[in-house]
């Protein structure tokens, strides 16, 4: 399977460097994107004009070390959620109507929301 991994520069949790080991576990097409900010701003990083953040994304390789790949790729203004759809798109097939979550066992209970939204 193809990867897309998302890391955040700044991310005291999940440092980039140590999630950039997942490109040596798998083994299918990878590509490492790193996101600027902290745990959660950078990935929640919408796309906004102008742009408030910037990110690095490029295909990574088994054996290459994170240093390696941070300096070959070029940093881009702007949300990493352009770079994931490019990426993702190709990828995904024709759209399709989804499928009822419904069946005989669990039949709907109310249309989307759902009343307990309605509720006060």
């Amino acid at each position: 399977q193809p990867l897309y991994a998302v890391a955040a520069e700044d991310d005291h949790i999940a440092p980039w460097r140590e999630t950039f080991r997942i490109v040596n576990l798998a083994t299918g097409p990878k590509r490492y994107t790193l996101s600027s900010s902290g745990h959660i701003l950078g990935i929640i990083n919408p796309p906004v004009s102008p742009p408030k953040r910037s990110f690095r994304a490029g295909d990574a390789h088994r054996a290459e070390s994170a240093e390696a790949w941070h300096a070959r790729t070029a940093p881009a203004d702007g949300s990493w959620w352009e770079d994931w759809m490019s990426w993702l798109k190709p990828r995904c097939g024709e759209l399709v109507e989804a499928k009822g979550a419904e069946t005989k066992a669990f039949p709907s209970l109310a249309e989307a929301p759902g009343t307990y939204v309605r509720e006060t």
